[in-house]
């Protein structure tokens, strides 16, 4: 058996996966991480509109923003000119990493399988 290479997930790391097949015969479940974001997202297509509010959680804080994982379990960006109704130099000032937020999704570009989030939207 061939196994992916993910360089973003390490043991014990808690993902989001697709149960792909089981065989009891063999005491094997085989499970799918791509397929389960490919699942979410034409979960997300049908019935995510722009400008409906979500909510999610900080989970990881960058100088340009933070990312958010959604409710769908998707990730989305929270850029950093639109967490704050007045402008945020540290992103690290205003959003903590676990923190539940409530955000608007303001564009959802389904080509790119990209999900971009506000809160200022939210209030």
């Amino acid at each position: 058996m061939q196994h992916a290479s993910y360089h973003s997930i390490a043991v014990g790391d808690e993902v989001d996966v697709v149960v792909m097949s089981v065989s009891e015969d063999e005491q094997m479940i085989v499970l799918g991480l791509g397929e389960h974001q490919s699942h979410a997202w034409h979960k997300v297509a049908r019935h995510r509109r722009t400008g409906e509010p979500i909510k999610g959680i900080v989970r990881q804080i960058t100088n340009f923003g933070a990312f958010v994982k959604l409710e769908c379990g998707l990730t989305g960006l929270l850029h950093i000119s639109e967490i704050a109704e007045d402008f945020a130099e540290n992103v690290g000032d205003v959003l903590r990493i676990g923190e539940e937020v409530d955000v608007r999704v303001i564009k959802l570009d389904r080509r790119s399988k990209r999900i971009h989030l506000s809160t200022r939207a939210a209030w």
